[in-house]
């Protein structure tokens, strides 16, 4: 008898089989290996901070790069964003020139709002502080990374959306906490004490040469992909001037700005807040527990790098059961991943956190809070993202406001009373506010249920 009757399929089948799952699951595999690598890279990074430096300091450094990526987060202007809107489709109808324009015209806007926004903060911090004031210096080196940091945002999103994933987050993730960790020892081998000047100017000038080397591979990409379509496909395609195609591009992208600003605000807002509301070396410990909880947290973050693109591309057919099975999977993966990733860290949180030092042990009962917010949120998956490619981003931006003012409340009464454990429990139960919001939003607007596990009735009742 054959080998392969009965129920066993041939070994061609079995081959066929894994290669259509790595077709379809390979770039987010490749993604969360890079993220969870990343993550143990930076948590490395942060031990030997935060065990090199004086506590306040470290906190100081902590609060400038958080202001950094949020103010960077408004002045992409949606472009790191719009990229997944616009590249994927001029890709696929082989209009290279197209997407070269939006590449060139992306990133001139972003960096020139960029500098001039870095320029008003440089002198509000030359005008409000004494030369010797410490604030005064932090507030200098968020103006002169926030270009930098500009640039790369917008970079990864053309990188994401091009489909060049390695490209577009290996740099930031990988290479740049291995830089950082490396040039800091031999400053201290040198003899150099780790100040916030120090890891803040080393942050700035490692982000500014890998940022650079990105877009100068990503251009010449581009460059080269350009020639590759025939020229009469390319001609055939209508061409508009220049300027009614930036004012289309800033028209798509503006609101982005508005949603994936605000989320960026929302996302580090216990930060923030805590910042403004307690001491320096408060802000250290609680950025411990979030430092320790990182691999559960980028695994939401390592689907989010492919899903907005794959959703897009579902979502232009028509076939709304497909779209609704996109969305399962990335909701189901994310939640199975993220419950055992929790467990796991918080089992290992005490010892994890004495790596630190013996200081940032207080942060321990804080993981506890925050990982079960990590769980909640990991039950809708990329609801954010199907909302955002679906174009209702409008909701989005309501239900980031509605979140953020509900943080900033609870942050306010929860604080002064109870410190860090105040400022975990306002994170913790403005996430489950999110998820409600979101959850309710992607089954009224687009029909598609964004919960790990359910799907939606509309979409259900018609399933074969």
């Amino acid at each position: 008898m054959s080998a392969t009757t009965g129920t066993t399929p041939p070994s061609g089948e079995h081959t066929t089989h894994l290669t259509n799952l790595w077709q379809r699951h390979g770039a987010t595999v490749v993604a969360f290996a890079i993220r969870v690598l990343s993550a143990v890279l930076v948590f490395v990074l942060q031990v030997f901070l935060a065990r090199s430096m004086a506590l306040e300091s470290y906190g100081l450094f902590i609060t400038a790069s958080t202001w950094i990526i949020v103010i960077a987060g408004f002045s992409v202007l949606g472009f790191g964003e719009s990229a997944q809107r616009f590249l994927p489709r001029y890709i696929l109808r082989e209009r290279w020139q197209e997407a070269q324009r939006f590449f060139h015209f992306g990133l001139a806007a972003t960096v020139g709002v960029a500098l001039c926004i870095a320029f008003c903060v440089a002198v509000f911090a030359v005008a409000t502080w004494p030369e010797e004031n410490v604030y005064r210096t932090v507030v200098l080196l968020i103006a002169i990374g926030l270009p930098f940091a500009v640039a790369d945002f917008f970079l990864e999103g053309v990188g994401r959306a091009m489909g060049w994933f390695k490209l577009a987050i290996v740099p930031t993730y990988i290479i740049q906490p291995v830089l950082m960790v490396g040039v800091l020892i031999v400053a201290v081998y040198a003899g150099a004490e780790i100040s916030v000047v120090l890891a803040g100017s080393t942050l700035i000038a490692v982000t500014a040469v890998l940022t650079f080397a990105k877009g100068v591979i990503i251009a010449r990409r581009l460059r080269v992909a350009a020639g590759y379509p025939d020229v009469a496909r390319r001609q055939s395609t209508p061409s508009l001037q220049p300027s009614v195609w930036s004012r289309h591009w800033l028209r798509a992208s503006l609101p982005l700005m508005a949603v994936y600003g605000m989320d960026d605000f929302l996302v580090y807002s216990d930060v923030l807040l805590l910042g403004l509301l307690a001491t320096p070396q408060d802000v250290g410990i609680y950025i411990a527990a979030v430092r320790c909880l990182a691999i559960a947290n980028f695994i939401h973050y390592a689907f989010m790098l492919v899903t907005a693109r794959k959703f897009s591309l579902a979502n232009s057919g028509t076939d709304r059961h497909a779209l609704q099975r996109e969305v399962q999977e990335a909701s189901q993966a994310t939640f199975l991943l993220t419950v055992p990733a929790v467990l796991i860290t918080l089992a290992a949180g005490y010892p994890l956190l004495r790596l630190f030092g013996e200081a940032f042990t207080a942060a321990w009962p804080v993981m506890i809070i925050l990982g079960a917010g990590f769980i909640v949120r990991a039950s809708i998956g990329q609801a954010f993202d199907l909302l955002a490619v679906t174009g209702h981003a409008r909701a989005i931006v309501w239900i980031s406001i509605t979140c953020l003012v509900a943080n900033v409340l609870l942050s306010l009464a929860l604080i002064p009373l109870f410190g860090l454990i105040g400022a975990a429990a306002a994170t913790s139960a403005v996430m489950m506010f999110r998820v409600i919001g979101l959850a309710l939003a992607t089954e009224r607007l687009t029909g598609i249920s964004s919960i790990a596990f359910i799907t939606a009735p509309r979409l259900a009742r018609n399933l074969p």
